[in-house]
């Protein structure tokens, strides 16, 4: 039997939400912050056929302009999907959360996820304060994600200036410039995962030079 794997589902813990509401942040992509848990999630999937989940943290990520608040962050919504996993092992996974732009943080955040949460690949968002994943400094990141053999599910995210018209998210620029179009090394070997993009990406999901999954 066929069994249905959602690898675009989005944990909100309540402390982080309410940390985003004293930033002023109310919304992720024009989408109010619903209220989340895991009994809500596995009753969805349930009435949706989804037997599994892996479990990410969307736009904004965690880094809002300070590295060590980011670090903090990161880690306690790893620490939260990790026991949303633990608890429910058949149900749920998760890509850990980095932050970037900060590279030394995102490290130390991977090799954490990885080496003691058991994290199942990370969630990188298209631009991370305006730097786009193709960017020579996100070079060392890209570089142990690739010894990992990590899995990397891009995310969209708000672009950095106006959108262009028709394009109100970073979604095709995110496909445009993978990890695997590192300008300072060589090609990743990475699966990349692109959520929502079968519409908009303007670089075909065959032609990245890494593994690329088109995911809704």
């Amino acid at each position: 039997m066929n069994e249905r794997i959602d690898v675009h589902h989005h944990l909100l813990p309540v402390d982080y939400v309410r940390w985003l509401h004293a930033q002023g942040i109310t919304d992720a992509g024009g989408w109010q912050l619903p209220q989340w848990s895991t009994m809500h999630a596995i009753d969805a999937m349930d009435q949706r056929g989804i037997n599994a989940a892996v479990l990410s943290l969307s736009a904004p990520g965690v880094h809002l302009g300070d590295a060590s608040t980011a670090a903090t962050w990161a880690r306690r919504v790893n620490e939260f999907a990790a026991e949303c996993a633990k608890d429910h092992p058949d149900r749920f996974g998760f890509f850990a959360t980095l932050t970037l732009p900060d590279v030394d943080g995102a490290l130390d955040a991977a090799n954490y996820a990885f080496d003691e949460l058991s994290a199942d690949g990370v969630v990188l968002l298209a631009n991370s304060r305006g730097s786009y994943l193709g960017s020579p400094g996100f070079d060392p990141l890209m570089a142990e994600l690739d010894r990992r053999g990590a899995v990397v599910f891009v995310h969209p995210t708000e672009l950095p200036g106006p959108a262009a018209p028709g394009i109100p998210r970073s979604r095709p620029i995110s496909c445009s410039t993978p990890p695997a179009r590192r300008s300072t090394s060589s090609a990743t070997t990475c699966p990349i995962a692109i959520p929502a993009s079968g519409s908009s990406s303007p670089t075909p999901v065959g032609s990245c030079p890494t593994p690329c999954i088109a995911s809704p």
